[in-house]
């Protein structure tokens, strides 16, 4: 290489002090874990080594149970090279028996029993392990499986007995643990690391996140992440103490909150999500608190709250193929941007452009590789696939390095932009999906020979899958859709399939699946009636509307609307169509419970026919039971809205969720001019036909917030109790008019500047399918200034007069406390900014301070799962409700 290639490889550790070199200070490295961990446990012995729920492990019986429990393992073929599962909740036993392992000589598979047993039984036959080391609470989930079942609790006296063999000398290279992730293929692979490699680690992490004994790390991630590997082993190796969480702990924030304070934890490792969650509980780290944040993407705003109250922060990146962390770096308010780099001591980073391996010069993109000491041995019985991933290193002989598929930027000061991953992985409605694992699934199905799925945006606005595959002859869609359903969440499921006689190839002979992205679909107007004879008059006429609905789309009969990206506006245009068409009226629950074309088509046949046997099963249209099963007392939201759909799911199964809308011809004329107060009486009645008794939980989105909110005053007036109310993105009634007249304008002017501004930059920079969207609901919002009978087909009507009226209430709505507890939920991205203010007003409406929780995305994105996974989370914690059960059907 040139010395000017040789500038954009990144060799660490850069700007790092010279001591965290350890080929040029501060002596070798430890040979291993125990090695490294031995001088500090006999040298405080009776200091803590670890905390669970008040128990204290000090540093000599950890010593002594682990010395004891390796014996037991070597005495019994488990010592040098074995394998051992560990199959624990997150216990001090735990602890003993990952620390018992590898001094035995062997190397630990994390089995964790929230995985699935077919994730246990495939790790378990891949690995062969001859024993397994569990709990005797979890002894009877092991039943039937490969391995000896030893309950380190159970045989506690027989291991107080067991004498102390000699341990075995590890070397740097000696395997430490086998951990399994996800792979490409839907088969876990497990990744083989190093004893070295772990060293190297802790050695380079205890210097510079500065961790000294007065530290206490509170650990909540399960041994089956390798992450917990820093958890457990960073205090122990720097004299401090490691508090183990419970499960319960690690998954709510508000015990989290809770606990982080109590047991006076000085330091947390965890990814955005937790960090987010415990913001929006209202934790305020303690000055000098160090925070650990990686695992994904996150921003600087995020940072700038959690360093509001001087406390530290480090962003974390690396790939487990490479130990861990690879880059360690703090972060300090006000910087512009979140990087990655420099890496850590004896790693090295190197960016390059193409396949050929060519270093990438400053300033432009390339993959990622990363070499140095914390590159793990390889893929557990994966030859090939090591041989892919881990290549030999540049001008470095005997060294390897790893291709992590991420696709970076070296700026100007040497630091790393991460853009986004190279690879076959991509995210849809807010899930990430890797398309040869839709692939893998596809083969699978009777008939295909190959398959190559990918995500298609067309001129209707909605991203969605393609899964082209070859056979014999055409496979109805209606089976490929069944059988896939039974190997995959229903998200990944395709909405879409086209059969080839076979697949074009690049010059490589390899699937060009960049012409495939193109490819254009046979898109039949009655393909999908042709599936199970010829269709009816009526499914040809309700394809036609669904067509209209979704321009450029695939239609078939058996096409859902939802997969289809069917949400609220659609619906109300479905609605408009279909009463023009057959002279039906169409509820949401109709559309819910009768997805596709033909579902639909058979429902409209059968109320022209005036068979309404949906009347009997949902006796009342306003009332949507987006989650009707379950126990305990419902959550009733308003208004009824598809985007509810999702919170509801992730609420989880078992707590009921209505959506509810009063319908315009609820509304009397002489109404015309009601208060919310009338308005709100309409929507206890609805409420009562489903719970004539409380105690209630109540939600409203935006406008619908307050009618919430008048509906809980007046239910409470009643003599009855709310037991929460949840306002979704709604600022206070009155807010507006507790600012000056120049505030108000200067609010104003910005919400307008900002939609305008937003607009004009989605315009600009995204596709023409989008386009196509948002000019469609400038037309709409256009249109509504028409009179009636001048209104194209597509515009829907349905609610606008009860808007009208309540809009018209809400400006002289001024209600008075109420005594339900009450959770405040707002979107991250503001339009008004810093003028809107912290509680957006509803501190003064509650005479005290409220609970505000903040959403990543704007006013309609925080109902996309990931706001509405934290959300949901949130609301069960208040309600005193386990981590939610959600169904994947």
């Amino acid at each position: 290489m040139s010395a000017t290639e040789n500038r954009s490889f990144l060799r660490g550790p850069q700007s790092l002090p010279k001591h965290l070199n350890s080929d040029e200070a501060g002596g070798p490295l430890a040979k291993s874990i125990p090695e490294l961990l031995n001088a500090s446990l006999r040298a405080m012995p009776s200091q803590p080594a670890a905390e669970f729920l008040g128990t204290v492990l000090s540093r000599s019986e950890l010593a002594n149970q682990s010395d004891r429990l390796a014996s037991w393992l070597i005495a019994n073929g488990a010592g040098c090279g074995s394998l051992v599962g560990i199959y624990m909740d997150r216990s001090l036993e735990m602890l003993v028996s990952v620390l018992a392992v590898i001094k035995a000589g062997g190397a630990y598979v994390p089995l964790d029993p929230q995985f699935p047993r077919t994730r246990i039984e495939q790790i378990l036959g891949e690995t062969q392990v001859p024993v397994l080391l569990t709990l005797t609470r979890r002894q009877q989930d092991l039943e039937g499986l490969s391995g000896r079942v030893f309950c380190v609790d159970g045989e506690a006296e027989l291991l107080r007995a067991q004498p102390i063999a000699h341990m075995p000398t590890l070397h740097p290279d000696t395997r430490a643990y086998v951990m399994f992730t996800s792979g490409s293929t839907g088969v876990p692979k497990g990744v083989e690391v190093r004893h070295g490699s772990v060293v190297n680690l802790l050695q380079s992490a205890a210097k510079l996140l500065e961790v000294g004994p007065e530290d206490r790390l509170f650990a909540i991630t399960t041994l089956a992440f390798d992450i917990s590997v820093l958890e457990l082993w960073l205090p122990l190796v720097t004299g401090g103490t490691v508090i183990i969480a419970s499960q319960e702990v690690a998954a709510q924030g508000e015990l989290l909150a809770e606990q982080l304070v109590s047991t006076r934890a000085t330091i947390l490792q965890a990814t955005p999500f937790t960090f987010r969650t415990l913001l929006n509980v209202g934790f305020k780290p303690p000055a000098g608190f160090k925070m650990l944040c990686g695992g994904e993407a996150w921003t600087m705003a995020m940072a700038e709250k959690l360093l509001a109250s001087g406390s530290r922060l480090w962003n974390m990146y690396g790939p487990t193929e490479t130990t861990v962390w690879s880059s360690i770096i703090e972060v300090k308010a006000g910087e512009p941007k979140l990087t990655i780099g420099p890496p850590i001591a004896n790693t090295r980073f190197y960016v390059v452009a193409d396949g050929n391996l060519k270093p990438a010069p400053p300033g432009e993109s390339g993959e990622l590789l990363i070499g140095g000491a914390g590159v793990a041995l390889g893929y557990f019985n994966r030859e090939r696939l090591t041989a892919e991933k881990f290549l030999p290193e540049f001008n470095i002989e005997g060294e390897r390095m790893f291709r992590t598929g991420d696709e970076v930027r070296q700026l100007a000061d040497g630091r790393i932009e991460f853009i986004g991953r190279l690879d076959q992985q991509i995210k849809l409605r807010g899930y990430r999906i890797e398309l040869g694992e839709i692939e893998t699934a596809m083969v699978a199905c009777e008939g295909v020979g190959d398959a190559v799925a990918t995500l298609r945006e067309e001129a209707w606005g909605e991203a969605f899958l393609v899964c082209f595959y070859t056979a014999a002859e055409s496979i109805p869609r209606s089976v490929l859709r069944q059988s896939l359903s039974q190997r995959l969440p229903k998200y990944m499921v395709p909405s879409y399939f086209e059969r080839l006689e076979a697949f074009p190839l690049t010059a490589n002979g390899k699937k060009d699946r960049r012409s495939l992205a193109g490819y254009p679909l046979n898109m039949r107007p009655l393909e999908g009636a042709s599936e199970a004879g010829p269709g009816s008059q009526t499914e040809h006429e309700m394809l036609h509307i669904w067509q209209k609905l979704f321009p450029g789309a695939p239609i078939a009969a058996d096409s859902d609307f939802f997969d289809l990206g069917g949400d609220s506006l659609l619906m109300l245009q479905l609605q408009s169509m279909i009463d023009r068409k057959f002279g039906l009226r169409l509820n949401a629950i109709d559309i819910t419970t009768h997805p596709t074309v033909r579902q639909l088509s058979n429902w409209a046949e059968k109320r022209m026919a005036g068979d309404e046997p949906e009347k009997a099963l949902y006796p009342d249209p306003r009332l949507l039971p987006l989650q009707p099963a379950g126990n305990g007392p419902p959550i009733f939201i308003l208004p009824q809205m598809m985007i509810f759909r999702t919170l509801a799911e992730q609420l989880g199964s078992e707590q009921p969720v209505y959506a509810m809308q009063i319908m315009d011809d609820d509304v009397p004329k002489e109404m015309d001019s009601a208060n919310m107060e009338m308005l709100a009486h309409l929507y206890i009645r609805l409420i009562r036909k489903v719970q004539p008794k409380g105690p209630y939980r109540l939600g409203g989105w935006c406008l619908w917030g307050w009618m919430a909110y008048e509906v809980a005053r007046l239910l409470e007036e009643q003599g009855e109790v709310v037991e929460l109310l949840v306002i979704i993105d709604a600022v206070a009634p009155g807010f507006w008019e507790r600012y000056s007249r120049p505030r108000q304008l200067l609010m104003s002017g910005t919400i307008f500047v900002f939609r305008a501004v937003w607009f004009a930059r989605r315009l600009l920079r995204t596709s023409l399918s989008w386009q196509h969207k948002a000019h469609r609901t400038l037309a709409l919002s256009i249109t509504s200034a028409l009179p009636r009978r001048l209104r194209p087909e597509l515009y829907a009507t349905e609610t606008t007069r009860l808007e009208q009226i309540a809009s018209s209430a809400a400006i002289s709505y001024r209600p008075p406390a109420i005594k339900a507890s009450m959770l405040v939920f707002k979107s991250e991205v503001r339009p008004a900014g810093a003028f809107m203010g912290e509680d957006m007003g509803w501190n003064a409406v509650m005479g005290h301070p409220v609970e505000i929780n903040t959403l990543p995305g704007n006013h309609l994105e925080i109902m996309h799962p990931t706001a509405a996974r934290m959300m949901a989370a949130r609301v069960r914690g208040a309600l005193g409700l386990q981590p939610a059960v959600v169904s994947q059907t």
